[in-house]
Order: C-alpha cells, then structure tokens, then sequence
C-alpha cells in the first residue's frame, strides 16, 4: 500500500516560475520540528504544485477552455501536465504508516507486516521518495514516465537521476464541463477527459561516492520534469530546508 489513498489552463512558456516549499533543517534524511503535526498538515506541509493550471494562484477551473482542447501538441513550449509532488521524508512516512494503521483499525501484528511490506517495496534506507500525482487534458502518453526525464537538483547544482519509477493507481479518466465557472452555453458541450496518474519516484540517497545527497548542509531540493523529446519543455517545484 502508498501513503496517498488515494487544470488545466496551459503556460504560456516551457519554463514557468517554480513552486516553492518550505520545509524545516534535514538532518540524516529526517525532517526536524514536524512535532505532532498531523499527517495530513505534514502531507501538505510538504507538497509542492506546478505546471498545467498553476497560474498566479488560480485553478484551472478559471481558466479560457478553448485552451483546453487535449490532443498532442509539439513546438509551442507548453507544459502538458499538471504533478503534484510529496517530499516523503522519515517523519511523513512514519505519520503515514500510523495514520493508515490507524485508519484501517489494524491490529500489531497487521501493522508490523504493513510497515515491513512498504519498507520493502521502496527501500526509504537507499532512497529520496517524492510521491507524484499527475493529470493532463492532453494525449494519455504524456503520462508515460518514459517520455520524460526527472531529476532532483540540490543547491550546488548537482542532479540526480530517478533508480526507479513505480506506477501507483491504473490510470483515472474523469469528464469535467467543457464551461467550467458561472458562464454556460445554450448548448451543454461534451466536455473533455483528465487523465490522471500516481507515481514513487524513488532516487538514490547516496552518490556515487557513498555520499548521502541529503546531510545538514541542504539547503533546497528542486524537482524537474523536462520532456525527453523537447528539451523546452520543463517545468519544476522546490522544497526549500529551513531552521
């Protein structure tokens, strides 16, 4: 089992003003000050938002839908998707694992296997976890993480490729009103589809050099979707550590 049990107005340019996310001071891949903050406050606390319908704080439900037509576009630098992104640092995890626990009315032994079950699956010891939900009006393969190459970036510029990328949910198709807001045709229109999909991007914790890529000294995590295929095309969010 995830943590998460679990727009769309298009930038105008590839490279969007980043969302940014502060976070308190890392220290050996745990995050300190979280205190008895509740799961989800600390979910929230450390998501970030952007791409398709991060528009100076407006939902895409604002948005012109004549932008919002779907279908493969190529060259015009726009960002297809909208990725809300989780940093899963120990103290998310923990609060996760109880929370659901907790949820589910699990008795110790359930929980104890639930808990080995997911240090299992996603090996937090050897890895950065950044859960990702995605969705997009555009073609479906947008969604594929094969076309896109993803990469952490810390404050001294060095980059980070993802080990693995596991698929959460299948895909969800949900129809939203061709006219969203108070404005409506004589004519109800069919609408168009968001795709939506969840991600674990799990990244090295360690570098090549047997460093952890997270210490004391971290500053900020930027994480980057650029399209394999159009290098314009990119787009990112930041989580900003802080004492």
């Amino acid at each position: 089992m995830v943590l998460a049990l679990c727009f769309l107005s298009m930038a105008s340019c590839a490279t969007a003003p980043p969302t940014e996310k502060h976070l308190g001071l890392v220290s050996r891949g745990k995050t300190l000050g979280a205190g008895q903050q509740s799961f989800e406050a600390l979910w929230a606390k450390q998501t970030v938002e952007f791409g398709a319908g991060i528009d100076a704080g407006r939902s895409w439900q604002m948005e012109n839908p004549l932008a919002m037509l779907g279908g493969e576009r190529k060259g015009d630098g726009q960002f297809p998707i909208r990725v809300e992104a989780t940093f899963l640092d120990s103290t998310l995890i923990d609060a996760g694992l109880g929370h659901y626990a907790r949820l589910l009315d699990m008795e110790v032994p359930e929980e104890s296997e639930f808990r080995r079950a997911y240090y299992d699956k996603y090996d937090p010891a050897n890895h950065v976890l950044v859960w990702c939900e995605l969705r997009t009006a555009w073609a479906e393969n947008y969604l594929d993480h094969e076309r896109w190459i993803i990469f952490l970036e810390d404050d001294f510029g060095r980059q980070y490729e993802t080990e693995r990328i596991l698929e959460g949910s299948q895909p969800i198709r949900r129809t939203v009103p061709a006219w969203p807001g108070k404005f409506q045709p004589e004519q109800e229109g069919p609408g168009w589809e968001i795709r939506q999909k969840a991600w674990m991007l799990c990244f090295p914790r360690y570098d090549v050099y047997g460093f952890p890529i997270l210490h004391e000294g971290t500053k900020s995590l930027k994480l980057v979707f650029q399209l394999s295929d159009d290098k314009r095309i990119r787009n990112e969010g930041t989580w900003k550590f802080e004492e």
